[in-house]
């Protein structure tokens, strides 16, 4: 179920294209603005992925495309400053397989701020987990 945010429609009625926003995301922006006077998001600071293509794990000697190739990354931001680092191949957030860059962000922004993540990442071919702190993406170090 979802908010409806616009519709377009040649003929001005009801029938034609329509693009909502899912109920639970309006709902945790009503609560957050009610609460906070603004919405909190989780954030990790500045950090640029992308997804894995066969040619990236070549490049990083992973052995499959599932995750996301940490390409650059701000020193000051918490993913840094907690062991992550450009090259690293990101491939799980809390246990969860990660193989798509909005999957990370959705997730990342709908954690607990103030709280830790664990993330594991592959470098140089091993896995090793991360915990990384959640902060509010208004105060994330970029």
């Amino acid at each position: 179920m979802g908010i409806n945010t616009g519709i377009f429609s040649q003929s001005g009625g009801y029938q034609g294209i329509g693009f909502a926003v899912p109920s639970n995301l309006a709902s945790h922006i009503v609560n957050d603005l009610m609460k906070y006077g603004e919405v909190h998001r989780g954030s990790l600071g500045g950090i640029q992925l992308e997804k894995l293509t066969p040619q990236l794990a070549e490049g990083v000697g992973a052995r499959t495309t599932k995750g996301l190739l940490v390409v650059r990354m701000s020193p000051q931001s918490e993913a840094y400053r907690a062991g992550i680092e450009p090259g690293d191949v990101i491939v799980a957030f809390n246990e969860q397989a990660i193989d798509d860059p909005a999957q990370l962000y959705r997730l990342v922004a709908d954690a607990r701020i103030g709280s830790s993540a664990t993330i594991a990442v592959l470098r140089n071919g091993r896995r090793r987990d991360v915990k990384v702190p959640i902060v509010s993406d208004s105060s994330a170090r970029q």
